[in-house]
């Protein structure tokens, strides 16, 4: 299971991400940022995020996700 940590600072929130898994789907990956799939499959496409097939699925790694997290403005 994914451990999500909102940690508050000046001026704003940042997302610590706590796992031991090292990639998630989309749906994960929406779930644990509070975005939608449709965005999180938006900003893959994008180029935002990195991510790789495997077969169907798309993956992205948690460390690449934390730090898309941390680029967006709040």
């Amino acid at each position: 299971m994914t451990d999500l940590h909102i940690v508050p600072t000046s001026p704003s929130n940042v997302v610590r991400l706590d796992t031991n898994r090292r990639y998630v789907g989309l749906a994960e990956a929406g779930s644990i940022t509070d975005l939608s799939k449709s965005y999180i499959h938006q900003q893959v496409m994008a180029g935002a995020i990195p991510a790789f097939r495997v077969g169907r699925r798309i993956l992205i790694a948690i460390d690449d996700l934390d730090h898309f997290i941390r680029r967006v403005p709040a």
